[in-house]
C-alpha cells in the first residue's frame, strides 16, 4: 500500500495517461479517507468468440469494486464506459457481477472469469499487498445458481470483515 499511495501520488502529479490497473490504484488512494467503504480488486478475464482463420483472443480488465452499507458499485476505467463505474446501487455482489457480465456481451465478448479479491486496507502505511485472490467464478462452466450461492457467500464475508472494523 505504501509503495502504491506513492505511485498514486505521481499519477496525480504527472498527469500522463492511465489503463484500468493505474485507475484500480488511483481509485484506492482517493478512497482511502472513506474508512466505512470497503474496497476490494474485480479482475475479469474475457474472450471474443473465435472466428474461422482467427486464434482466440483472451482480454484482462480490472476494476475497484466497493461496499457501503447493503449497496454495492465499481470505479474504474475503460474504453467502453459500460465496464468502468458502477454506482453504488446493486443490492448485491452478484447483481454488480451480472451487470459486468451483461455489458461484456453486449460488446461482443464472453465472460470467461471473474475473480473478486478480498478487501485492502485503509492503513496507508500497510505494507501488506492487495489481496487480489478470494474467490473466482467461472460464468460459462459454473451453474449460475451455484455461482451466487459462491458471490453471495463471500459477500457476507466482505460485509462481516468491513463491519468489524
Amino acid at each position: 500500500m505504501l509503495t502504491l499511495m506513492d505511485t498514486a501520488k505521481c499519477m496525480i502529479r504527472e498527469a500522463l495517461p492511465i489503463k484500468c490497473m493505474e485507475a484500480v490504484v488511483l481509485s484506492i488512494y482517493l478512497t482511502n479517507g472513506v474508512p466505512c467503504l470497503g474496497r476490494f480488486p474485480i479482475n475479469f478475464k474475457s474472450e471474443l468468440p473465435a472466428r474461422p482463420g482467427m486464434s482466440q483472443k483472451y482480454f484482462y480488465h480490472v476494476v475497484l469494486g466497493l461496499a457501503h452499507g447493503n449497496r454495492f458499485g465499481a470505479i474504474g476505467l475503460s474504453r467502453r464506459s459500460n465496464l468502468m463505474d458502477k454506482k453504488l446501487e446493486f443490492t448485491s455482489l452478484y447483481e454488480l457481477v451480472s451487470d459486468f457480465e451483461e455489458a461484456y456481451k453486449n460488446c461482443g465478448h464472453r465472460l470467461v472469469k471473474v475473480r473478486i479479491g478480498n478487501l485492502i486496507s485503509h492503513d496507508t502505511y500497510s505494507i501488506a499487498p492487495i489481496p487480489w485472490k478470494g474467490i473466482t467464478v467461472y460464468p460459462r462452466a459454473e451453474d449460475p445458481q451455484e455461482a451466487k450461492s459462491k458471490v453471495d457467500r463471500f459477500s457476507r464475508e466482505l460485509r462481516s470483515s468491513l463491519r468489524a472494523k
